[in-house]
């Protein structure tokens, strides 16, 4: 289990942002493609404290299989996480779907991760929403680090989950 300390900055510039990412000394680990799936419970599903069950496959690489559990906090999304590898993306689904989770969402979003020594960032872009990045990092702390390292705007940083993110651009969730 590690425990996930992460947010979202609006609205970046990403070939700034990776510039800066380069030049801080961070390595690309992906750039690509993902396809996710979220399963919930059926008596969590409109539960705003739910736990979630996501698997992912990397367009050509690794398929990650992830259980969430959110613990409240106001400045960042933190969430207890389980991760494992799997190798069959559509037997892990029916296993999934057997145990008696639902699918919540589905969708692909392009991706490019970053590696520093105490953080992990991503460029994300969603479909009809501008390029945003998500800073995971040991605390709160690091993350700040990032934030001012990277010079990004302080009042577009935001704790939210995608489906806040969905929301903010009046974009439906997939």
């Amino acid at each position: 289990m590690a425990l996930e300390i992460e947010v979202k900055i609006l609205e970046i510039d990403p070939k700034s942002v990776k510039a800066k990412l380069i030049e801080i000394g961070a390595k690309e680990q992906f750039a690509g493609n993902i396809h996710v799936i979220y399963f919930v419970r059926p008596e969590e599903r409109t539960s705003p404290d739910r736990s979630l069950l996501r698997i992912r496959q990397y367009e050509g690489q690794q398929i990650q299989m992830t259980y969430k559990q959110n613990i409240p906090d106001k400045d960042a999304k933190v969430q207890n996480e389980f991760e494992i590898e799997v190798n069959d993306f559509q037997k892990a689904t029916e296993l999934i779907l057997a145990l008696g989770f639902e699918i919540l969402e589905e969708y692909t979003k392009y991706m490019a991760t970053y590696e520093l020594e105490d953080a992990r960032i991503d460029i994300e872009k969603y479909d009809k929403i501008p390029h945003n990045a998500e800073i995971e990092g040991r605390s709160k702390e690091v993350i700040e680090k990032y934030v001012e390292l990277l010079e990004l705007e302080p009042e577009m940083v935001k704790p939210w989950s995608e489906k806040e993110l969905f929301k903010h651009y009046g974009v439906p969730k997939p």
